[in-house]
């Protein structure tokens, strides 16, 4: 597991809490903000650069954030800098994001086809997805003609592998199974 991730896992918990009492969407936006500004890449450097003190980095921040913060973020941005934790921001809001979906019940399914499904191909996928994971589903298609046919669905963890590809693997693996039994 990434470090970054362990690190900011309570500082993300913590934005979450707060937002949840307060105005999410606006927490929502602020956590979005600051993972756009952490992934500029002088800013990413000036974040990972030990010269630069973690107040003049928080100074930085708040330059270009200038006034697109409430209080309780700008307070929850000085946390960060205090414990030395602004090289966080982008797996803060990976978490974050991950939170709220969770709260809002929704789930983002990315499918991989080998051709583009139609629009009443996708409607149906993810009706039959949201009924099954009884969840708001968030679809998008990739492409990968190593497929061969069908589709393979990743949601987070979960997989469903329904490719033509998957089953000759699993065909495959099941013949030689076979075939090493009868020795």
């Amino acid at each position: 597991m990434n470090n970054a991730v362990v690190v900011a896992r309570p500082y993300a918990k913590a934005a979450f809490e707060i937002a949840k009492s307060g105005d999410m969407t606006a927490w929502l936006k602020a956590i979005h903000l600051l993972n756009t500004v952490a992934n500029v890449p002088k800013i990413k450097e000036i974040l990972y650069n030990p010269t630069v003190t973690p107040a003049e980095r928080l100074t930085i921040i708040m330059q270009i954030c200038d006034g697109q913060l409430d209080n309780l973020q700008v307070n929850f941005l000085k946390v960060l800098a205090a414990n030395k934790r602004l090289f966080c921001l982008s797996a803060i809001y990976a978490l974050f994001q991950s939170y709220y979906d969770n709260y809002q019940q929704i789930v983002e399914a990315e499918v991989y086809t080998a051709f583009p499904l139609s629009e009443k191909q996708k409607q149906k996928l993810t009706i039959s997805l949201e009924k099954k994971l009884n969840a708001t589903v968030q679809l998008t298609e990739k492409h990968d003609p190593k497929l061969i046919g069908g589709a393979f669905i990743r949601m987070g963890d979960r997989i469903i592998d329904g490719s033509i590809a998957g089953r000759l693997k699993r065909l495959a693996g099941h013949l030689n199974l076979k075939e090493s039994l009868c020795q």
